[in-house]
């Protein structure tokens, strides 16, 4: 869904898989450190990432939902594949700050989710610091230093890759 222009061949000429965008064992131990924080917490949902600085329209909210969408943003897809093209391990742990337009009949003020954010801070960061304190490079078994695809060199020349 989002429109934003890749910068990408800053970091690789190859081809960066999406299979799993996040690393699983950043993802778990997020969960686990967030559960000791929040009473209900999901360990994972499909997120879309739609383009700032706006919220979607209640339209798009009910056309997000029937694609399957349980949470939007405006961040994760850049941030994921960014990583994902570096070899980084990346997660992330999103607090649900309001109802998307048209889900709920309440009327919110858009400051006030500014206020939820300092308000959630101090949980988000001992979660944050937890989960770094917690990252055993002896323990690893993700696989996100190999999600690059080489382009061949004759493929690069085709398409006018440089190398």
């Amino acid at each position: 869904m989002t429109k934003r222009p890749s910068n990408i061949h800053r970091f690789t000429n190859s081809i960066v898989r999406m299979r799993e965008p996040l690393c699983p064992d950043l993802r778990a131990l997020l969960y686990k450190y967030a559960r000791e924080e929040y009473p209900r917490v999901f360990p994972r949902g499909v997120y879309v990432n739609t383009e700032p600085p706006r919220f979607e329209t209640a339209a798009e909210i009910r056309m997000l939902r029937a694609a399957g969408a349980d949470i939007t943003g405006h961040t994760l897809v850049a941030e994921a594949y960014l990583a994902r093209a570096i070899g980084a391990c990346y997660a992330s742990a999103y607090i649900i700050s309001n109802y998307a337009e048209g889900v709920e009949d309440t009327s919110w003020i858009g400051s006030s989710i500014f206020d939820y954010y300092r308000d959630c801070a101090e949980k988000i960061g001992r979660i944050t610091v937890r989960t770094i304190a917690a990252i055993s490079p002896e323990d690893k078994k993700c696989t996100c230093m190999e999600n690059l695809i080489e382009v061949p060199g004759e493929v690069k020349k085709r398409i006018a890759i440089d190398e």
